[in-house]
């Protein structure tokens, strides 16, 4: 590298703000570096007619860095990525252009501004949210909620320093973090045995060193913007009380959608870590600046993606319907410090704000904002979007499966409105069902026992919802507001790929009947075996079977609200031991003849330990192709429970198929 070079010096500024690359690098040996520009994005002017003449393109004055497009000013911006590898190892940094020398806002969008390098400007914050309030109109406005002294919400009154009752329709900030490992860090909860000493004012100052670092931040940051109350679940809900932990969990759909702002410490693993800009010296944000060719470069910070993909906070089950349900985030990384609402992202560093009609900015999408569902997808697509999302996040404590995301599933009530059963929507519970473990990925994996293993919930993996799955394509076509449509299996607008084929009942709450499973969403029109699977049910002696079902759960020590109970068809059929040779995760499912059936992704361990042939239950019919197909899980025995395994992908097995595979009535208990 040339020393004289200004952009040389800046690749190296670039690299050397990561600790771990100095390091390297004091070994002596050349590290290998490569650049590359991309496009940030780009902002389209669109002059009008002003004092009533007219106003062309052509009569504007020409200015650097900006073309003609369709009619339009437009002026694209680039930034250099830098990326060096050394001993196998990688690190990346970003230079990008400056704004310090532009005068018209134009001319600055889309640049690197100036900033405070040890601690954020708050007067910037205030802006934010006082252009969000006045520009966002009811897209970003957090949801009313006139009683919430009413349900024993709590508080921290920030001058007050202490816990008090949510005062009726008061306006709060709330605070999304990471607890960290509680069996290396401990820090302050509100318990039974505090609650009253944590209502005396000033037991939470920050004298107080079991405040963690990062609610004392939350608190003081709170009384900066000028708001007196903040919601911090560790110290807001009574932690060692089951039933208010119940209420509360419940509760925080209406939580964080009513919170005028929320604040996010994407820095660090723990509570202890603190909102990095939140005080003087709390981070180090230098730019350094060079001129080439006129242009003038700054070593910038990672973008609102990177910056967040990096942190703790991002990975954490909870996150999610605390970003999701929130309408406004302001998120702290080490760096710099992001604004994300329902209309806009933000960045300290990057000017993108801009309120003038006739100025658009256009983000490259692979660095734009994580998106929220579309408002205009189906309540079944938003739901698969969201618990694909969910489902592969960490979660320290298994038994909050359901927990932390009880308050996205309260914020679907009004689109799903027969509830959810262990997590599945019951209007739609047969396609629900065919949730997967994804293309690649084999099962069984390991159990949540506190669950059903026929639920996403019941298992520590991703649920898929990908390509074969009816939820890629299901109800496509509706909108929520169409939704009493979808029961109607005459209805050209219903764009269910599912039918139902089996009659599916579980036990009430207080063991003393079957109830139906209400997936009045799943038409069962054209389907072959749903009436009798009813019939057989409604000849039984249900209450004989509830007896059975009631001693066989409890010698197994399985809870009744597990248990579902059906008649169907099932089958025994060869499954491979080695793995398909198109696909090295999967087994080929075959008939009793050798024929190619579908496959299905299991672990060599398990297929190995099991018999040649295994169980496999019809629990629906996937109508999304041209030839109407049966959709097969996967099902152990164990004490006459059956247990699920996995879905068969690819099936390929139409009526004339299944007869031939010899199925057989079976009542089943799948817990």
């Amino acid at each position: 590298m040339n020393k004289r070079c200004g952009l040389c010096k800046l690749i190296v500024r670039t690299l050397f703000q990561n600790p771990g690359f100095i390091e390297a690098v004091r070994g002596g040996q050349a590290a290998e570096i490569r650049i590359a520009t991309r496009d940030v994005g780009k902002v389209i002017w669109r002059p009008v007619e002003q004092d009533n003449t007219e106003f062309t393109i052509g009569d504007l004055e020409w200015r650097s860095g900006w073309c003609i497009e369709d009619g339009c000013m437009v002026r694209y911006v680039r930034r250099i990525d830098v990326s060096a590898k050394l001993d196998g190892r990688y690190w990346q940094g970003v230079i990008r252009p400056s704004n310090h020398d532009a005068i018209d806002e134009r001319d600055r969008l889309l640049l690197v501004r100036s900033m405070p390098s040890d601690r954020l400007d708050v007067r910037r914050i205030k802006s934010w949210l006082g252009d969000c309030k006045a520009y966002h109109g009811s897209a970003c406005r957090p949801t009313a909620w006139k009683d919430l002294d009413l349900h024993g919400v709590r508080m921290i009154d920030v001058k007050r320093r202490c816990i008090v009752t949510a005062p009726a329709g008061c306006q709060y900030f709330a605070l999304s973090y990471c607890w960290g490992d509680g069996t290396k860090v401990e820090h302050l909860k509100l318990t039974t045995a505090n609650l009253e000493q944590l209502h005396t004012p000033g037991e939470l100052s920050k004298d107080n060193v079991r405040v963690p670092c990062t609610i004392r931040d939350a608190i003081y940051f709170t009384e900066c913007l000028e708001s007196k109350y903040i919601w911090v679940d560790a110290l807001c809900i009574i932690q060692d009380n089951t039933t208010e932990l119940e209420v509360q969990l419940n509760l925080m759909d209406r939580l964080y959608k009513s919170a005028t702002l929320t604040l996010v410490a994407a820095t660090g693993a723990d509570a202890w870590s603190g909102l990095a800009g939140a005080l003087s010296g709390s981070r180090s944000s230098l730019h350094f600046t060079e001129t080439v060719d006129d242009i003038t470069l700054v070593t910038a910070s990672k973008d609102y993606i990177g910056a967040i993909e990096a942190a703790a906070w991002s990975n954490r089950a909870w996150v999610l319907q605390e970003r999701n349900l929130s309408p406004r985030l302001l998120v702290f990384t080490p760096k710099q410090v992001f604004w994300e609402c329902n209309k806009a992202a933000w960045s300290e560093e990057l000017q993108q704000e801009c309120f003038d009609f006739q100025i658009q900015i256009e983000l490259d999408t692979s660095i734009a904002r994580f998106k929220k569902p579309h408002p205009d997808l189906s309540p079944v697509q938003r739901y698969a979007f969201l618990l694909a999302q969910y489902t592969p996040r960490e979660l320290s404590n298994q038994d909050d499966a359901l927990n932390a995301v009880q308050g996205l599933l309260n914020d679907f009530e009004s689109m799903f409105p027969e509830g959810f059963f262990w997590g599945l929507p019951e209007s739609i519970f047969d396609t629900a069902l065919l949730w997967d473990f994804g293309v690649y990925q084999q099962a069984p994996k390991p159990r949540r026992t506190l669950f059903p293993s026929w639920c996403w919930a019941g298992w520590q993996a991703a649920a898929s919802f990908s390509v074969g799955s009816p939820f890629e394509s299901a109800f496509q076509n509706q909108k929520p507001s169409s939704n009493a449509s979808l029961g109607r299996p005459d209805s050209v607008k219903d764009a269910s790929t599912v039918r139902a084929e089996v009659a599916w009942f579980r036990i009430a709450r207080d063991n003393s009947s079957w109830k139906t499973v209400r997936n009045n969403w799943i038409g069962h029109a054209g389907s072959t075996f749903f009436a009798e699977s009813l019939e057989r049910w409604q000849a039984q002696d249900l209450r004989a079977h509830l007896d059975w079902t009631l001693q066989v759960l409890e010698q197994a020590g399985t809870p009744a609200t597990h248990a579902l109970g059906f008649w169907t068809q099932v089958v025994l059929l060869d499954v491979d031991r080695n793995p398909h040779k198109d696909n090295p995760s999967a087994m080929a499912v075959r008939n009793g003849d050798g024929r190619y059936v579908g496959y299905i992704n299991l672990t060599a361990e398990w297929r190995g330990s099991r018999s040649d042939r295994l169980s496999f239950a019809l629990v629906a019919r996937n109508v999304r192709w041209s030839e109407s197909l049966l959709d097969l899980l996967c099902i152990e025995w164990i004490n006459g429970i059956a247990y699920r395994v996995q879905v068969v992908r690819n099936a390929s097995i139409t009526d004339k198929v299944w007869h031939k595979l010899d199925p057989e009535w079976r009542l089943i208990l799948l817990a």
